[in-house]
């Protein structure tokens, strides 16, 4: 039976000025670990009765200066120049981000619609008292009531391991009930996921899936 599946192309690093010298001997200044991606394709069928809509990347820019000692007894004052991404979503139970649109959205003929994402979620604090399993996504489209996703056996043995934080790839069933024609909004938080570090979501696609009979047979002309 013809089946559907999913490719994830994950380039990861972590803090690389901090350290690239301490454990890698590589040389400074190193502000960042470059990853590129080229000719990536798909030779199989082709999947023609989808639509996407994508909510750009923030694009937050940000400076950071730090006094760096290298080597020893030198040191630099060093201006760090970043760019955020991902939105970052608040933790509570009244809290709820500020909303995030999908743009020219058409659901003529739609039968199916998800939430692709990467969710960012710190799992656990610096004395490993939190844990990712007590905690839930929480996400609302347009006006409509929120919704509240408990993290599957497979995802909170992941990451509940103590030094285990990080992100995961969600494709997420959404009501098409709660979407219409036009811009749509989106809204995220998380419950009992609060650390020093917040919580984020990134890379924010709607998939819908869509009948194309419909669409063509309201085009054309029934032929006598």
């Amino acid at each position: 039976m013809p089946a559907r599946g999913y490719v994830t192309l994950v380039g990861h690093n972590h803090a690389t000025w901090k350290y690239a010298v301490t454990y890698a001997g590589l040389p400074r200044p190193m502000p960042s670990w470059n990853t590129y991606w080229d000719n990536i394709g798909f030779d199989g069928p082709l999947i023609s009765n989808t639509r996407e809509y994508e909510i750009p990347d923030a694009g937050i820019a940000s400076n950071e200066t730090t006094i760096d000692e290298h080597p020893p007894g030198t040191f630099t004052t060093v201006l760090h120049h970043g760019l955020s991404l991902g939105y970052t979503i608040p933790d509570g139970e009244n809290a709820m981000g500020a909303p995030l649109m999908f743009n020219n959205v058409s659901i003529t003929g739609a039968t199916r619609a998800r939430l692709v994402f990467n969710g960012y979620y710190q799992g656990h604090d610096s004395n490993q008292e939190l844990r990712l399993g007590n905690g839930r996504l929480r996400y609302r489209i347009n006006d409509h009531p929120r919704h509240e996703r408990a993290f599957s056996p497979g995802e909170i043995a992941m990451l509940d391991e103590p030094g285990q934080t990080g992100g995961f790839n969600h494709a997420i069933d959404i009501p098409l009930s709660e979407l219409h024609d036009g811009d749509n909004s989106v809204r995220f938080s998380t419950l009992n996921i609060e650390s020093g570090y917040p919580n984020a979501v990134v890379n924010l696609d709607l998939l819908i899936d869509f009948d194309p009979d419909p669409i063509f047979s309201a085009g054309f002309e029934n032929p006598d």
